[in-house]
């Protein structure tokens, strides 16, 4: 049996696993033997900077026999109408996202799923043998977007229990503080997608033997509204502005203002030209991170209307950075408030971060690097051969250790879930956004009427403005009714007990007792944001 673990990327995915070859063969490091997570070459896989193939282009492309496969990219071979690109962004953006083609309209759920069963036939891992997928999630992600996901795995027959979550940073930590434990007290990571920025600041515990095993503690995770995709658009609207100036006729019809106005955007990004724009945007953004300066041409944009494309486009890296400002911005904003967040709740500052673990493509153009090193400036910044593969390896480990009862990291619930209460219209909190995984919660609730036949429970989950909401699955509040006894007596708040269980997989466990008939009255489980 595999314990798999798949980075669903933006712009590239991969998959790691934990089987029966690593199971039987753990390394020595440190002084122990290890299990170590293995990531897998993918049939038409690449990676840029090693020989394995192990990333994926998270794209699919649907061909004119109704076909899809992954991995394929906008060039002179490739329909840009028939390829779905930044997937992951667009569900993030929009739950109920859709796409037509040939008549043919495809689900975000279902294109998720397309891509998770082709990405798991190119790593050669049949479904039937996979005893616990991890899937890694940026932090803060909405339960229908969770919901999505385990949707689309569910439909290649991996039940619910066995699909895990994990956020991204926290994969991260959990892969480096179980192959290579980081010698500091206090780590950042800084996770910079295609879709998504996430921060994760760690405390390692003091009680790490000689080697430099133990386990560590997260104090906070941030979600920060920008991304790598962000950046290049930037580039994107250069290569257009530079288009005009050379009279390219589809620059001349594009409106700049399209980059202020967020829907006139997003129909933007299904048209051809922007994904032919955004290949060598991305081109581009690598290319400055190595150099001061990079020259470019991009082919025809639409062949019936421009045979020329955009020619000799100049862009340095100093020009690229000043164009960028309104995304640094926001950044460098971000990283202050989860700096506040720090002190106020643990009384340590940016100052006393000692090694920051970079992660995602964009983390390598330059700015990123003298951005951290301005508001930490004690700290080591670390990136090496993992840098786009931590995710999908922190994955694996982290379902598989369950199973050998290490706990690597012990991370933050990070929101808080309560039971709505119908006698006085408010929330009870149960479980508490600074609580740690594992956590579980018991309270007494009473019947409000004799004879009563069923009580109903309503969990409920902060909406990051301290209000509770109702959580939401498929569109639809989840609220549990459940049968009890008739009992003349009511009132009694030591009648009936309610369990809040929330463990590593995220999934929440509700469990409500009758302490009068001794008996359990029913159990529901759902996954939670």
């Amino acid at each position: 049996m595999y314990y798999v673990g798949i980075d669903f990327g933006t712009t590239n995915s991969s998959v790691a696993v934990i089987g029966p070859e690593e199971i039987k063969n753990p390394r020595k490091l440190g002084g122990k033997q290890i299990v170590v997570p293995r990531c897998l070459e993918l049939e038409g896989g690449f990676n840029n900077e090693r020989k394995e193939r192990e990333l994926m282009r998270t794209t699919l492309l649907v061909h004119p026999n109704g076909e899809v496969t992954i991995g394929g990219q906008p060039d002179g071979r490739v329909d840009p109408n028939r390829l779905i690109s930044s997937l992951k962004r667009r569900i993030l953006k929009n739950p109920d996202y859709e796409v037509t083609i040939d008549n043919q309209v495809y689900s975000g759920g279902e294109l998720v799923s397309i891509f998770i069963e082709k990405l798991l036939i190119s790593a050669g891992i049949p479904v039937d043998k996979i005893e616990r997928l991890v899937l890694s999630i940026p932090v803060e992600y909405g339960e229908d977007k969770k919901h999505l996901m385990e949707h689309a795995c569910s439909r290649l027959g991996i039940t619910p229990d066995r699909i895990w979550f994990v956020d991204e940073p926290i994969a991260i930590l959990w892969f480096y503080e179980k192959v290579q434990p980081i010698q500091s007290d206090l780590i950042l990571v800084y996770d910079f997608g295609g879709g998504t920025l996430d921060l994760a600041v760690m405390k390692r515990e003091d009680s790490h033997d000689a080697a430099g095993w133990g386990q560590g503690n997260v104090l906070v995770k941030k979600k920060i509204e920008v991304a790598g995709d962000d950046l290049d658009e930037v580039i994107i609207q250069y290569f257009i502005e530079q288009g005009k100036e050379q009279k390219n006729p589809v620059c001349e019809q594009l409106d700049l203002a399209i980059f202020q106005d967020e829907k006139r955007l997003e129909k933007f990004r299904d048209m051809s030209p922007y994904k032919l724009l955004k290949r060598f945007a991305e081109m581009m953004k690598i290319e400055l991170s190595r150099r001061d300066e990079y020259v470019m041409s991009i082919p025809s944009l639409l062949p019936q209307m421009d045979t020329v494309g955009i020619r000799d486009v100049l862009l340095t890296k100093q020009e690229f950075e000043k164009r960028a400002e309104v995304v640094w911005r926001k950044i460098r904003q971000a990283i202050v408030e989860l700096g506040e967040e720090l002190a106020a709740k643990h009384d340590v500052g940016l100052e006393k971060i000692e090694t920051v673990f970079l992660s995602g493509g964009s983390s390598k153009v330059p700015y990123v690097l003298d951005l951290i090193e301005t508001l930490m400036p004690n700290a080591t910044i670390r990136s090496d051969k993992y840098m786009q593969t931590s995710i999908c390896r922190g994955n694996a480990g982290y379902g598989y250790d369950e199973e050998d009862g290490e706990i690597r990291v012990t991370d933050v619930v990070n929101q808080s879930f309560g039971i709505y209460s119908h006698y006085d219209q408010s929330t009870f909190v149960m479980i508490k956004s600074d609580d740690q995984f594992p956590v579980k919660r018991t309270v007494g609730i009473a019947t409000t009427k004799p004879y009563q036949q069923s009580i109903e429970i309503r969990p409920m989950v902060s909406d990051g403005s301290g209000q509770f909401v109702p959580i939401i699955k498929a569109g639809k509040e989840i609220k549990y009714r459940m049968q009890i006894k008739q009992l003349q007596k009511m009132q009694d708040l030591n009648r009936i007990k309610l369990t809040f269980e929330l463990d590593r997989s995220q999934k929440l466990r509700i469990t409500a007792y009758d302490n009068h008939f001794q008996e359990e009255i029913g159990v529901e489980e759902v996954s939670l944001p």
